[in-house]
Order: C-alpha cells, then structure tokens, then sequence
C-alpha cells in the first residue's frame, strides 16, 4: 500500500470519528435542553366531585385511567395510569398525578404537554346539575390559575402555550362552564 493510501485512508477514518463525536455530542445535548414540557391542557374529569360517597381523587383516577390501558413506568419502577400530571378538588386542594418529567396521557397526540384535570363536570348538556356544579368553584378555579401560572414560571412558558382540552382535539373538555376568558385573562395578567 502506499503512503498516499494511508495518508487517505488515516483522514478518511479521522472523518468518520469526527462525524460519529459530532452526531453523538448533538444527540446528547438535545437531550439535556430539550424543553418540557411544550405546554399545558385543562381538562374536566367528567365525574362528580364524589362518587360512593369518596371525593375523587388521584387513587380513583388511577384506577379509572389503568381500565383505559394508560400506563407508564417511572425510572424507580412505580407504575402510574392517571394521565394528568394535577388534579385539582372542588375545595382548591390541588392532587399531583403523573409526575412532570413523564409524558401525558390525556390528550392524544400532545404526551409532551403537562395535564391539569379539575374534578367535576362543566359541559352542561351531561351534567344537568346532577353531576356537580356546573361551573368550576371559585377556590378550584383560583387553585387552577395559580398552579398554571406556577407551571409557567417553573418552565419559562408563555401564556399562549396554554390549551384547553378541546382547542387540540375534537371534545367539549372542559366543559362550557370553564369560564375561559376569565381563565386566560387571569394566567396572562397576572403571569
């Protein structure tokens, strides 16, 4: 073999290691800067605020969400089927779910955006007032706003990166008693 065959040979392979740190450093780097969550959704559970006389929580929602096949595995193993990262109660008490560094499982299509659900059911035509208030409580609602504008702040998000259910899929979620002006007015003015 010649020297000027090695010489090409030598550079070609210096080439393909430099190409292989290059592709390998820009995959682990956007990882690490990868931002999530890409946004956040409100939901409505759909359910009253207590069902066999226990207020709905993240337990009942579990189990619910485990009969609809949602699961995911956590790096220390825990299993969790509740597909919303919050809950929140009537009564402002706000429930942590799914933890934020896991993909969702309550809008299809969106696992990179975190899941607020508030516990009631606010689409009048399903309730009739039997299911609940029709609107969200004032302290569910407040609870609601500042865990939004919390969540916002923690991950540097604009207002405009907030959803409800049904502005990404076809569903009526939250309901039309979600007073969304009110919502969005209150996330933005004082986010």
């Amino acid at each position: 073999m010649k020297a000027a065959h090695v010489v090409v040979l030598i550079l070609f392979l210096a080439a393909l290691i430099v190409l292989w740190w290059c592709y390998l450093h820009r995959h682990m780097v956007s990882r690490v800067v990868r931002k999530f969550p890409a946004g956040i959704v409100i939901h409505h559970t759909v359910t009253p605020p207590v069902l066999n006389g226990k207020s709905v929580d993240v337990a009942m929602i579990d189990a619910m969400h485990a009969h609809r096949g949602f699961a995911i595995k956590d790096h220390d193993g825990r299993v969790y089927h509740i597909g919303y990262h919050y809950l929140i109660q009537q009564d402002g008490t706000v429930l942590t779910g799914r933890p934020e560094h896991l993909p969702g499982a309550h809008t299809k299509d969106h696992p990179d955006m975190l899941g607020i659900a508030l516990v009631g059911n606010f689409q009048r035509s399903s309730n009739g007032g039997f299911r609940g208030p029709l609107t969200p409580p004032h302290a569910q609602l407040l609870a609601a706003e500042r865990l939004t504008r919390a969540l916002l702040a923690k991950y540097g998000l604009p207002a405009r990166c907030v959803y409800l259910h049904r502005d990404l899929r076809q569903t009526a979620c939250p309901g039309d008693g979600f007073p969304r002006d009110d919502f969005f007015r209150a996330i933005t003015v004082r986010h």
